[in-house]
């Protein structure tokens, strides 16, 4: 049993140092946009440090930190992750962590010997969009005489901007492997038709509008429901005031049928605004009754990943207002 338990454990590691090898490295630009927020963020809650943790399976490591004189991290070489570290605990468990004072706290009593005498805590997780942990932003301080609390919102909004930089970069880094992909495509295409006279200028612009695909998903969407909507309704409104002599009060009626119909039309204008490509191919296979583990199928991904577009779009549609669940709004608005 030892052994098998051995064995999983060394797995899960291959895993997960596979999936972290995957990650495109952070470029510098982002690193100096994070370090602009923490610095304001420090300034805004009158703490000691922020700081910005990266972590691999075992490590933990200071990528970031505001400056200032009373701030007493170092940055290092990472370190092995353990449960008396906060940003352990909030990267495992992927929820915000508030301690306010460790030293009155059975659980955090030994957590400011390892951080630098820090019994204040305030952290967030940060993530890939694959949900894979990227590490924490956090607020310490020496007491809870502070503002973190107050500003926990601002925290969080930092927190979110550092997702979207994640996500967007990866976005970034597999639209460049697909452009890899179809150039390698091409060049393989052109090889074999040698002997066939072509217009490699077609063949670009053809690359171009394939690359360009994903972008236009959303535009050709949102138009086609336009369209689907404009073309069941409308008829039948020019029918009704054709129909014969209307009186003020059905006048007033097709007035108010037409608000309604730009109303839904905007709603659905919104929703493709808001939301991300994958997100709305997700958003459609929910509405159409699927559960996380069908549509990571039916997508290839994993199941972890639905789950956090899931948890995305309930924040973007923001279905708490409209009832709570997320299927029933997305009928609404789809």
């Amino acid at each position: 049993m030892s052994v098998n338990l051995s064995m999983t454990h060394s797995l899960q590691l291959i895993s997960s140092e596979a999936a972290l090898r995957c990650k495109p490295d952070i470029p510098q630009y982002i690193f100096d946009n994070w370090q602009h927020l923490i610095d304001q963020a420090a300034k805004a809650t009158h703490t000691s440090a922020v700081l910005v943790t990266e972590v691999t399976e075992t490590t933990i490591q200071l990528a970031l930190k505001s400056e200032g004189a009373d701030n007493p991290f170092a940055r290092t070489d990472p370190g092995k992750r353990h449960r008396d570290i906060y940003c352990d605990t909030v990267v495992n468990t992927q929820e915000p962590l508030i301690v306010r004072n460790a030293t009155d706290s059975i659980r955090w009593q030994s957590a400011p010997h390892y951080e630098c005498g820090m019994s204040f805590y305030l952290g967030f997780p940060v993530s890939w969009p694959d949900a894979f942990p990227f590490g924490t932003i956090c607020v310490m301080d020496r007491s809870s005489e502070n503002r973190a609390l107050e500003l926990y919102g601002l925290i969080e909004e930092i927190q979110k901007v550092m997702n979207n930089d994640l996500a967007l970069l990866l976005q970034v880094e597999n639209q460049k492997a697909e452009q890899a992909m179809l150039i390698n495509k091409l060049e393989t295409v052109q090889s074999s038709l040698s002997e066939v006279v072509v217009d490699l200028e077609d063949y670009k612009s053809a690359m171009r509008v394939l690359l360009k695909e994903r972008e236009n998903d959303r535009q050709a969407v949102k138009s086609e429901i336009d369209a689907e909507l404009s073309h069941v309704v409308e008829p039948l409104l020019k029918a009704l005031e054709q129909h014969g002599p209307l009186n003020t009060r059905q006048v007033a009626d097709l007035d108010a049928l037409r608000r309604v119909l730009n109303v839904a039309l905007e709603d659905q204008r919104k929703v493709f605004r808001v939301l991300s490509p994958i997100e709305l191919k997700v958003a459609k296979l929910i509405q159409q009754g699927r559960s996380s583990k069908q549509i990571a199928d039916e997508l290839h991904l994993s199941k972890s990943t639905i789950d956090f577009h899931r948890q995305n779009l309930r924040r973007k549609l923001d279905v708490s207002s409209r009832g709570g669940n997320l299927r029933a709004c997305l009928q609404t608005l789809i």
